[in-house]
């Protein structure tokens, strides 16, 4: 059988080599640039399209389950390489050993290499030893000019102190914020800080009971664009508060508010908001890419209007729905910024 001879990729024409990266995947480009330093250093001076990193910080089961799944990130030549690159300790590629130092070192060495941010972080909340103030600090530096695409929370959560101190050391900005984290019944309210990203989404409804991980404060205070929440502790009094926020000036950025809560006494949510019921055949549409990528769109039948202290107009909408054999209300709010 013949054995294939190595190609000299180096010996062509450096406009060759420019097309020959461009069209490598992106793990593809990385593993060349592992092969040697003159490797790093042609991919580092080429402009790769669409350079997004993506960082994700994962707990040794996870790792384990990847690698059952044919799916390991890094090979163990990748780990060896760059232990001897960032002159850190050895790492176990079983994913026993393997620390937060580590993954923040490996993401300085792609984000050097593609000469970009990070683009979105996704952690689980439960990782041990994971300062998450830490982490937070460390990425206000190094995104201090630049808005993440996409944060994302998941895991089991019985303690939220530790996401509250990463809201608080957050100074860098998010376009997408997704919450799946999993409640326990005695959770206390994560403090989020300013909930200014553009989206800010929450949902998880795999839990049997709805805690109180959210305050009416974090609404009021916003500065979202689009807030949708499945599975909130809010109230028709808590509701009220809100209406009233936006028409007295809360949150201009606001397009579209999604609650979804346990029934309440309607009087006590309209108790001195001004509104008009719409006749019951009048369709609207407000449509958004959500996370920037996937086109979703809410129809608002009949609905009622309300206007905002400069003007602007909004409608709500209450609609039913089950969920663990108990009946929620989904409540909708939509701004319209361009007239109605």
């Amino acid at each position: 059988m013949e054995i294939a001879k190595p190609f000299p990729i180096l010996k062509l024409p450096f406009l060759v080599l420019i097309d020959i990266v461009k069209n490598l995947k992106k793990l593809e480009i990385i593993e060349l640039s592992l092969a040697s330093k003159k490797c790093r250093l042609i991919i580092k001076s080429i402009k790769i399209p669409n350079p997004g990193v993506d960082f994700k910080l994962v707990t040794s089961t996870e790792l384990s389950q990847t690698a059952n799944d044919g799916r390991v990130p890094c090979s163990q030549q990748q780990f060896n390489y760059l232990t001897n690159y960032l002159k850190l300790r050895t790492y176990d590629i079983d994913g026993a050993d393997i620390t937060v130092e580590f993954e923040r070192a490996w993401a300085e060495y792609v984000c050097d290499l593609f000469g970009n941010n990070i683009s979105s972080l996704i952690f689980d909340s439960n990782i041990s030893d994971l300062d998450l103030a830490s982490l937070s600090k460390w990425i206000n530096k190094r995104q201090s000019t630049s808005k993440m695409r996409l944060c994302r929370l998941y895991g089991d959560c019985s303690d939220s102190d530790s996401i509250s101190l990463f809201f608080g050391a957050r100074t860098f900005s998010i376009y997408h914020l997704s919450i799946q984290l999993k409640f326990s019944s005695k959770v206390t309210p994560i403090n989020f800080g300013t909930l200014d990203m553009d989206e800010f989404v929450a949902q998880d409804e795999d839990i049997k009971h709805i805690p109180n991980w959210i305050t009416v404060e974090s609404v009021l205070t916003s500065n979202c664009v689009r807030i949708w929440i499945e599975l909130c502790p809010f109230t028709g009094t808590d509701l009220n508060q809100i209406i009233k926020g936006w028409i007295n000036g809360n949150n201009p950025r606001l397009e579209i508010l999604h609650l979804a809560i346990k029934p309440f006494d309607l009087d006590q949510f309209a108790e001195g908001i001004e509104y008009e019921q719409r006749e019951f055949d009048l369709l609207r549409f407000y449509s958004w890419n959500s996370d920037g990528m996937f086109r979703r769109e809410v129809t608002i039948r009949k609905g009622f209007d309300i206007v905002g202290h400069d003007g602007t107009v909004a409608t709500f909408k209450i609609e039913n729905r089950r969920w663990n054999d108990e009946r929620l209300w989904d409540f909708t709010l939509v701004v319209w910024k361009n007239g109605c």
